[in-house]
């Protein structure tokens, strides 16, 4: 059901987000920050030094800065984007890693079925919608605030934010039709067809539609995608 969708979704968003809010926070030994996401602190030790460096030359030549002015400016280069990643980003993928090793948290490989199928694609779209709502965050660096370097890191939003995205996409939840794509003997496991957006789905039921319809008025029609599982 509609119902069943948005609770897998709930579920594998919650636990994502709490083993990625854990790790970040040093509580768990095996994980940590973003190590896609780092790169910044190294930069900003050089440039404080090149600071130092040239507040002393300054100094010394009486309020002259030709000294060391040009190492300062080409330590601080924050690159042709203007900022860089440091801090300490939230490691989503080390989240979804810690619980679906294998991507399957239901633990259903052997004999897959349909539902089996749609309850890993609604749990696959709970993880999607934390790692999408990453919030980017930044600090200046520099002289007198001149802001000459800015490093960023990504950080997790409320969870009352995916709690509004869940519903949203709950109350956009589709409705689907397995077919097997199988040939000859192929023992490979299928998967499901990956959607334009992925979006929870549930199980295509023709009484339940029916019966749906004739609640709603003609503007408002129930909408199904039909969709196979391909090798």
């Amino acid at each position: 059901s509609r119902e069943a969708a948005y609770l897998y979704a709930v579920w594998s968003s919650g636990l994502t987000y709490a083993i990625a809010q854990a790790c970040s926070q040093g509580a768990i030994s095996s994980c940590g920050c973003d190590p896609t996401k780092r790169g910044g602190k190294e930069l900003i030790r050089s440039m404080h030094r090149s600071h130092r460096a040239h507040n002393a030359a300054t100094a010394n030549n009486g309020g002259n800065n030709n000294g060391g002015g040009g190492g300062g400016a080409a330590a601080a280069s924050p690159g042709g984007n203007g900022w860089k990643w440091g801090g300490c980003s939230a490691d989503v993928r080390s989240g979804a890693e810690h619980l679906w090793p294998n991507d399957s948290p239901t633990r259903e490989k052997p004999k897959e079925t349909g539902r089996s199928l749609m309850n890993l694609h609604n749990n696959k779209a709970g993880r999607k919608i934390v790692k999408s709502m990453l919030k980017k965050e930044c600090k200046c660096h520099g002289v007198s605030g001149s802001c000459s370097l800015k490093t960023c890191w990504e950080k997790l939003p409320a969870f009352r934010d995916i709690g509004d995205a869940l519903m949203k996409q709950y109350r956009e939840a589709k409705a689907v039709v397995a077919k097997e794509s199988r040939s000859g003997n192929d023992s490979k496991p299928r998967k499901l067809l990956t959607l334009m957006q992925l979006r929870m789905v549930f199980p295509f039921s023709f009484r339940r539609t029916i019966h749906r319809q004739m609640r709603r008025s003609q503007a408002h029609h129930f909408h199904f995608k039909e969709f196979e599982y391909r090798r």
